[in-house]
């Protein structure tokens, strides 16, 4: 008798526990329309304060992993020093909009791809770092 009271009492705590992680897991993968509204407000102050270098930011097929944004000539400037700033500044924030919003994890990877005109000017990681692939003549 004394077995079945320990096994079930374990058994109680070990689905305790489950239940517990998986609260914490779709916190973090969820997709609730508050942190939607969060993030979309991130963006439009990010368009905004960018002084028309970015024109437009959005996830790429609902996957809040990968962003891509749209940038204008004024985004490229003269020098690939000034893409390269621009690609790591607005990547960080756009990365850390999306992570404090609570839509993905903290430690999740985000990739933000840059386009101007359909081109890929750049490539901002939260894992690597900005990486500019624009050709400067």
């Amino acid at each position: 008798m004394q077995k079945i009271k320990l096994f079930s009492g374990i058994l109680v705590t070990v689905l305790i526990l489950m239940s517990l992680c998986a609260c914490i897991n779709s916190n973090y993968s969820s997709d609730d329309l508050d942190q939607r509204e969060l993030v979309l407000n991130a963006f439009n102050s990010i368009i905004t304060n960018s002084g028309g270098k970015i024109l437009q930011i959005n996830n790429s097929e609902n996957v809040w992993s990968e962003i891509n944004v749209t940038v204008s000539d004024g985004f490229i400037g003269s020098v690939a020093l000034n893409t390269n700033w621009n690609t790591d500044c607005y990547g960080k924030c756009i990365v850390e909009s999306i992570k404090n919003s609570g839509m993905i994890a903290n430690n999740s990877v985000v990739t933000v791809n840059y386009y101007l005109n359909k081109n890929l000017v750049s490539v901002y990681s939260s894992e690597t770092g900005p990486k500019v692939y624009y050709n400067f003549e």
